[in-house]
């Protein structure tokens, strides 16, 4: 256990061991520097880097404040500077250049967060690519900022994820899924037992988003009490596998449909859909997908944009909704 009792500790880049955790007592709070040159290089650029760990993880009742706006912003709008992104310090004069993550899960397998309050990721908050059994309880994520790209959590090529008890506040979404790198060329294995239980989220954009032409295949997602509170950008669920949805809007990154993307099995039990935004949009295109219930489900009236279900391979079922 590495302990860090009430106090303010400031540090780039900490690479975490297998069979370690790291415990933020209650009055401790881990700030991340303001210097980009802090970070490392790609591919891992993040605060905190679990690398081919096991048995690790972030615990405790303090928090852990990134500090990432505009220090260490990234976003891909344009702009009318003369490309220089940065000052002498790493702070960001332009919206260009590589975005500093919060923390990265890769290739690893059972990493865990619990109680931790989660403070001003710079770019995507947790990112848990090609790893098995990543779990959260009582996470606190709070990065709602005048920016994009600060999304809750992102995944791809995982397996046996769970969240729970947690609470999620930023300007793009929560859950975002996208497509990673298989085991063999041209396979993709993606994304399976994915399951969420008791959360609250509260974003501009998007609660689920899955598309931008890189949707991965999904297997087995299950969310359960959880709150949609806001996403008045777009949708709570917004599933778009083809480039309907960007036509007219001037999005190039959602120019190409997905391909080798099945979804199935998708279960929402006692979730709430409140009216800020759009409810569900799911386009599945030429993709299949099956076994879609919402049970128990709560949709509150007047959203601001009506739902949307198509595709030439749907098959879904309601039940008690």
């Amino acid at each position: 256990m590495l302990f860090f009792p009430a106090g303010a500790y400031l540090t780039g880049t900490l690479f975490l061991r297998s069979n370690v955790k790291l415990y933020v007592d209650a009055g401790a709070v881990i700030r991340g520097s303001s210097k980009n040159t802090d970070y490392g290089g790609k591919p891992l650029r993040a605060l905190i880097v679990f690398d081919n760990v096991e048995n690790a993880g972030l615990m405790g009742r303090g928090a852990i404040d990134m500090e990432g706006y505009p220090w260490l912003w990234h976003d891909f709008q344009p702009d009318t500077s003369d490309g220089h992104a940065r000052d002498a310090d790493g702070k960001v004069l332009d919206p260009h250049g590589t975005g500093v993550r919060g923390y990265v899960v890769y290739n690893s397998r059972n990493v865990s967060f619990q109680d931790l309050l989660l403070l001003r990721g710079a770019y995507w908050t947790v990112h848990v690519i090609g790893s098995e059994n990543f779990s959260t309880r009582n996470i606190k994520i709070v990065s709602r900022k005048q920016q994009y790209h600060d999304d809750a959590y992102d995944f791809s090529t995982s397996k046996h994820i769970s969240i729970e008890d947690g609470f999620a506040m930023t300007m793009d979404d929560t859950w975002a899924f996208y497509r990673g790198r298989g085991a063999r060329p041209g396979e993709d294995p993606g994304i399976e037992d994915f399951v969420v239980k008791g959360f609250v989220n509260y974003t501009y954009t998007a609660g689920i988003a899955i598309g931008y032409g890189g949707a991965p295949p999904i297997r087995h997602l299950r969310f359960e009490d959880v709150h949609f509170v806001t996403n008045h950008n777009k949708y709570a669920i917004w599933i778009q596998l083809t480039p309907a949805y960007f036509t007219g809007r001037g999005y190039s990154s959602g120019a190409r449909p997905s391909q080798n993307a099945p979804l199935e099995d998708f279960r929402f039990i006692r979730c709430t859909f409140e009216n800020d935004g759009g409810h569900i949009y799911i386009d599945g295109g030429d993709q299949p997908l099956t076994n879609f219930v919402f049970e128990d489900c709560t949709f509150y009236f007047r959203a601001t944009r009506p739902g949307m279900l198509m595709g030439k391979n749907v098959g879904t079922s309601c039940s008690r909704t």
